[in-house]
């Protein structure tokens, strides 16, 4: 098969949902993460904030559609993977100052 046949990629239902909101939800990450709090956020902090947004606007917008269909496991499958999701980013990108922030409260 040629490359020309194979593009353009086209996903249907749960892949194309999942990857709009994970797109939403690392853009509204970024802006709440860059805008809000006290001083400048590190690049590294913006990013870990924006894509754990992603990753749970992703994971709840499946995770909606699933319980609408009435498909409970499916519905907790991908409410599960956000929450990992979700802490796999913290574990993996947390910066040094952070970590120092979180001792003080």
């Amino acid at each position: 098969m040629s490359a020309a046949r194979m593009l353009p990629v086209r996903f249907s239902g749960a892949a194309r949902t999942g990857g709009r909101e994970f797109v939403r939800g690392c853009v509204a990450g970024a802006c709440l993460a860059a805008f809000q709090g006290r001083g400048s956020r590190s690049a590294r902090h913006v990013s870990r904030l924006a894509l754990q947004g992603g990753v749970a606007m992703a994971a709840g917008a499946l995770s909606a559609d699933a319980l609408l269909a009435r498909e409970y496991w499916r519905a907790a499958t991908f409410a599960a993977l956000g929450a990992a999701g979700v802490l796999a980013m913290e574990r993996m990108l947390r910066c040094g100052a952070d970590e120092n922030d979180m001792e003080k409260m």
